[in-house]
């Protein structure tokens, strides 16, 4: 395998402790993006920037009211809810996805004191996350949005402040924004800036951002004895910190701290990606010192780096030219916080500005490329979200050096893409806007591997995490800081420019090819030119933008799987992780993917209060998203590929593990999943089958790899092909491929095959065995396995016998007495089609003696219900009937109606659609447990079940419950609005 190696040893892991080494290192990675400069007009000294004009762009209104605010700070949040209280509409807006930056990204545990400081309190007090002027910031975080929820505040999270907007007399009319739904406009007349530095503001008036002092990160500790320590810790001058000292913040938890530290922020650290790198390095080299150094330390647990460093800025003019345009940065946000009448009176002058001036424009200096403005393919809202639409003007974007290689995301697939490809020599350029590498796995906080194929570089990779776990203390699974550490260095090593704090929304194309990547980041707009465009963003959002075919959800409502959104623990002195399904959200959809952070952020919520024995200590900086965007290739890929063991001339992996759908509603899955789970309860089995390579681009534009879970599948098969070892895969395979593409100037979808299956073989990640269909075996052992731990197998195989190998399903029933055995055959037999008077018997005994055990298998229900859904599959007579009388037993769970109306559904017929409608008379509320949740945290599924019903009413010809949709056409989720809709369209 070639990629570059060294000797595995904690010594070499962490070979330099001088921060000088350090910074020449991170200096390797050579950031081209935001940077802080000496105070000076944008525009002077600028002429050699390379800058291109963006096209203007139909888009979107996303919001309309009274007051935006740009930056949740606490002094934004303290602006925020003022304004709201005084009735105003309001809405902050936030790159990262919390609220109250300096307590939930940064982990400060003191706010100031004052009205904010006292009604946060008021909120952590009861919940155990405040005490004696210390707020825990993981329960603060969530006090941030009840706050904000209490006062009437819009918040939307995870969207980048690009620009202020003006109309056609310069007078300031809003944000422009980029989220999942690309640019959109926020509209309001005022906007206060309440970014730290002022940076929206002195941007808009053309100044440089306030230049950096020096820069502080926190990460939390486990296992000390915190009275032992002091309120700081002395360290050797070679780490390089600010006065050689590490600041100690006891937490509200026993044996648990927050530990600060700083540094200078010289010439070489002078970019948000210097600051996220470097930072990061930093704390491994203090844990190390203090567990070599300090006793205290000896049995220590990091838990985790905060996810956002904090930046002590040098003294800097005021942006000048915006008096009573409307634009209004926060120069005092300290009295924000803590004068309560202070921030009523700032606000009252914001609101009350009667005659407005217009906003000075300002023009980044530079030489322009090209003569026209260059159009853009770009992600754009859904049209669900009833947008209105808006002009945005077009705009001046930094033109980039041109890379090889483009990756879009360095999450799971993205970081192994951009090192394949750039240990075969090409350049390579990351763009994503986290600020550390690796994804689910990292950012996410899901510390372990479930299933998948562990192969190729990440076997190194992984080698390399584990010696770092011994800096960082024990962990189940692997440990995530270290993992972070571990990327950071490879992608040092390979030279990888890494631009951190860029959400890519578009492309520039030539005819159909991606011949540049378009992305946003706080300090405008950017262009990456390349050779071959990597999407690793998991969701497709690059191949979207450039105008890719997909798919998005089930077939029948269009929904994903659950998301999750995954706190870190301690047991036992080991970093743990809880991760459990918050809900659903479209991850394409701005507002959905915004408003799925604070629902997240109430299911934890829910967990408290928390104390010693029963608290969290971080939360993921990432949503857990399992399914987006599946980006249509030459190839679809479905589970009975893997089942039958189909395999390709250009196959370049196989995937391992089961059909792992968090769902609950089976009544809403394919038909394939329906038999897969619900009648052969076979959720658990797990299976192995191959990847072609035509499944990892776009079958209609050209130049894009597919390096993340949007490749080429159906929703089924996703359920398998998702877990991230298996993706690791694939980012290395389109690393590969785009290297080859760079080198023998082919589109990736030309590339030889053959010699990229070559190198995948050296690499060990080519399959060595040819898939094999499942359980296939002669009718006779297949009746020998039912019952047995291949039960489901065996019953599935079974239904699917042609017709000259049929059966004898009659001498089976008149040889066999175990009832356990006939059941599975009945249910096999009626799901092959075979009405046998036998089997109709069985199922119609297990319905009258509603038989619950043993389930088929996990999310199939009980064995009554089961036979029922059989008997409905082939009309059975009079099964209408018994589902009637099921339905009647108010215990029955909103998921087992669904299933039930999905039976009736299949019959038809006059009867059906009664039994329907006089069940929805009955007026029943459902709530259901999500995965990962104890049983006494419900979630309310009344929604889903009455838009089954509609469905299977429409689909037996029955309109007159459609009424029922009503709200659930304007509801704030796009998926349930969609869907809802798309019902109500639905004609006779």
């Amino acid at each position: 395998m070639s990629i570059k190696k060294y000797p595995v040893t904690r010594r070499n892991f962490l070979k330099s402790a001088s921060g000088m080494t350090m910074l020449a290192g991170v200096g390797a990675i050579a950031p081209q993006g935001k940077t802080f400069s000496a105070e000076k007009d944008a525009s002077a000294g600028d002429n050699e920037k390379k800058l291109i004009l963006l096209k203007e762009r139909v888009s979107s209104v996303a919001w309309k009211g009274d007051v935006v605010v740009v930056g949740a700070t606490m002094g934004g949040m303290s602006v925020a809810v003022t304004a709201a209280r005084m009735g105003k509409k309001v809405l902050v807006i936030e790159s990262q996805g919390v609220l109250g930056t300096e307590t939930s990204s940064q982990w400060n545990e003191r706010i100031p004191e004052g009205w904010l400081a006292d009604d946060l309190a008021g909120i952590c007090r009861p919940h155990g996350g405040f005490n004696n002027g210390t707020f825990d910031p993981f329960v603060t975080t969530l006090a941030w949005d009840r706050l904000a929820e209490s006062a009437g505040v819009a918040c939307m999270v995870c969207v980048v402040p690009v620009r202020a907007v003006c109309d056609s007399d310069g007078l300031l009319k809003g944000v422009e924004i980029v989220g999942k739904s690309g640019r959109q406009l926020v509209a309001a007349p005022i906007v206060v800036d309440a970014t730290q530095g002022g940076s929206f503001s002195r941007r808009a008036c053309g100044l440089s951002g306030q230049v950096p002092g020096s820069i502080t990160r926190r990460m939390y500790v486990q296992g000390v004895p915190v009275g032992e320590l002091g309120k700081e810790i002395s360290v050797p001058e070679r780490l390089g910190l600010l006065r050689n000292q590490v600041e100690v913040q006891a937490t509200l938890w026993a044996n648990e701290v927050i530990l600060g530290y700083s540094i200078s922020a010289s010439p070489a650290v002078l970019t948000e990606t210097s600051f996220a790198l470097e930072t990061y390095h930093k704390g491994l080299l203090v844990m190390e010192h203090l567990r070599k150094k300090n006793k205290a330390f000896a049995n220590a647990l990091l838990v985790d780096v905060a996810p956002k460093w904090q930046i002590e800025f040098a003294p800097g003019a005021e942006p000048k030219g915006l008096k009573n345009t409307g634009l209004i940065p926060l120069m005092n946000p300290a009295k924000a916080v803590n004068d309560k009448q202070w921030v009523s009176r700032f606000v009252g002058a914001a609101c009350e500005l009667k005659k407005r001036q217009p906003l000075p424009v300002k023009l980044m200096t530079g030489v322009l490329s090209g003569n026209e403005p260059a159009k853009t393919d770009e992600l754009r809202v859904t049209v669900e979200r009833d947008c209105e639409e808006t002009t945005l003007s077009g705009i001046q974007a930094l033109l980039h050096d041109p890379s090889d290689v483009v990756v879009a995301g360095y999450g799971t697939g993205g970081i192994f893409a951009s090192l394949s490809a750039a240990w075969q020599g090409v350049s390579v350029t990351v763009l994503d806007p986290a600020g550390i590498p690796g994804g689910m796995g990292t950012a996410g906080k899901i510390h372990s591997y479930y299933h998948g194929i562990r192969a190729g570089m990440q076997k190194t990779i992984d080698e390399k995490t584990s010696v770092a776990t011994t800096i960082c203390g024990k962990a189940g699974g692997f440990h995530h800081v270290a993992k972070v550490e571990t990327m950071m260095r490879e992608m040092e090593n390979a030279k990888i420019r890494v631009e951190v704090g860029y959400r890519v929304f578009g492309v520039i194309k030539k005819g159909n090819a991606v011949e540049a990547v378009v992305a946003a980041g706080e300090d405008g707009y950017h262009v990456f030119p390349c050779k071959v465009a990597i999407d690793a963003t998991g969701d497709g959002d690059l191949a979207a933008a450039a105008g890719a075919q997909y798919t998005l959800g089930r077939d029948r409502d269009g929904f994903p799987q659950p998301y999750s959104y995954t706190p870190t623990m301690t047991r036992g002195g080991r970093l743990a992780h809880h991760n459990f399904d918050a809900g659903w959200v479209d991850p394409t959809d701005t507002m959905d993917y915004s408003l799925a952070h604070f629902t997240g952020r109430a299911r934890l919520w829910d967990k408290g209060p928390f104390t010693d024995k029963n608290h969290y200590c971080s939360l993921a900086s990432l949503l857990g998203l399992r399914e987006s965007r599946f980006i249509k290739g030459a190839v679809t890929l479905t589970f009975s590929d893997f089942m039958e063991g189909k395999t390709y001339p250009d196959t370049v992996c196989a995937m391992y593990a089961h059909y792992d759908n968090h769902a609950i509603d089976y009544a809403q899955e394919s038909d394939w999943a329906w038999r897969h789970v619900v009648m052969f309860g076979l959720w658990r089995y797990l299976c192995k089958g191959d990847i072609p390579y035509r499944c990892l681009y776009p079958a209609d534009v050209e130049g894009v790899l597919l390096a993340c879970r949007a490749f080429s599948i159906d929703h089924d098969l996703h359920q398998l092909a998702r877990m991230i070892p298996d993706i690791q895969q694939v980012g290395e395979i389109c690393g590969l491929a785009a290297a080859i593409a760079v080198k023998t100037g082919k589109a990736p979808s030309a590339i030889n095959v053959t010699r990229l299956r070559e190198l995948l073989k050296d690499r060990g990640v080519l399959p060595a065995e040819v898939p094999q269909p499942a359980f296939n075996l002669p009718s006779g052992e297949l009746f020998q396995a039912l019952g047995g731990d291949k039960n489901g197998l065996a019953m599935w195989r079974l239904a699917q016998k042609l017709e000259n190998d049929k059966p004898d399903w009659d001498g089976y029933f008149k040889t066999q007495t175990d009832a356990k055995k006939k059941f599975a055959a009945a249910v096999a037999a009626i799901m092959r089609g075979d009405v046998l008077p036998e089997a109709v018997q069985v199922l119609e005994a297990a319905i009258k003696e509603r038989v619950d055990e043993p389930k088929l298998g996990i999310k199939s229900p009980a064995r009554y219900i089961v036979a029922a859904l059989a008997l409905a599959s082939v009309k059975s007579p009079g099964i209408e009937n018994r589902i009637e009388e099921l339905l009647k037993d108010s215990s029955l769970s909103g998921l087992d109606v669904m299933l039930l109306y999905r039976g009736l559904g299949c019959i038809g017929g006059t009867k059906a659609i009664q039994v329907i409608r006089d069940n929805f008379g009955r007026g029943n509320s459902y709530e259901n447990s999500l995965w990962g949740q104890a049983p006494q945290f419900k979630t309310p599924v009344t929604f889903i079940v009455e838009l089954c019903a509609v469905r299977e009413l429409q689909a037996m010809g029955c309109f007159e419950e459609s009424s029922r949709l009503g709200n659930y056409r304007n509801s704030s989720s796009v998926l349930v609005r969609r869907y809802a809709r798309r019902l109500a369209a639905a004609k006779k």
